[in-house]
């Protein structure tokens, strides 16, 4: 078994040293930002499991999948895949439930693994600008998450348990043209502060949306506002560019 780790670890050694990144079994920062990857070693995760690397950052390559061992990387609670070729994250992403941080805007993804639904800690949630087309319902799990930014995807509705999110703060689905109303759910989001829905044409607006308690912004359409004010009477602040 020694020998399959030493073996691990060398390939793992000699792909870092090829980008201008020294190898530390103890290294917690392994930044491979603008480098041109186009793959990852498959057995990366099996190198880092053991508990010292807190960020990886891989954005701006042209990575079309990650491996599933980063999954074992449960240490990690900064994840960059901005910018990438990417149409899938790893289904066991949700074993890694240090994570607080994970971006992966800006890439080709079409689904969002059931098992985000673990990710208990995360804080920062960016999946905006993918090919995403439904939000499982696990989403709701993230008792944690504060700032959720999914905007220009291809979803059409949001699912009922977006309103157990009760530390949002801020959300941005902007530019989900197929959306059309919003789940009742969605006044119960009570810390939330600013809504981002711009470009989107609703045709009805549940009532619950006056229960916000913490509503301060909502960047909507010009030709949406009165439609919003018909509902929100808290609120005074529409903010328009």
């Amino acid at each position: 078994m020694a020998k399959v780790f030493d073996n691990n670890e060398d390939i793992v050694k000699q792909w870092l040293k090829k980008y201008d990144c020294k190898y530390s079994g103890e290294m917690t920062r392994i930044s491979l930002r603008k480098r041109n990857l186009n793959s990852i070693p498959y057995n990366i995760g099996h190198v880092f499991s053991s508990g010292y690397l807190t960020c990886l950052n891989l954005e701006k390559n042209q990575l079309k999948s990650i491996p599933d061992s980063i999954c074992e990387i449960t240490s990690l609670t900064e994840l960059v895949l901005y910018k990438n070729e990417l149409v899938s994250l790893p289904q066991d992403i949700g074993n890694l439930t240090d994570l607080i941080y994970l971006e992966c805007g800006e890439n080709k993804i079409k689904e969002i693994p059931e098992s985000i639904g673990n990710l208990f800690s995360l804080v920062y949630l960016y999946i905006y600008e993918n090919e995403i087309e439904i939000l499982d319902d696990s989403i709701g799990n993230l008792q944690s998450l504060k700032e959720f930014y999914f905007f220009d995807n291809k979803i059409s509705c949001l699912p009922e348990s977006i309103g157990n999110l009760s530390s949002l703060i801020n959300i941005d689905f902007s530019k989900n043209h197929s959306i059309t109303t919003l789940p009742e759910s969605f006044g119960n989001l009570i810390s939330l502060l600013n809504v981002n829905c711009k470009e989107i044409k609703f045709d009805t607006l549940p009532d619950s949306l006056n229960n916000l308690p913490s509503l301060e912004r909502i960047n909507c359409d010009q030709d949406q506002i009165q439609q919003f004010k018909n509902i929100i009477t808290s609120v005074n602040i529409f903010y328009k560019y």
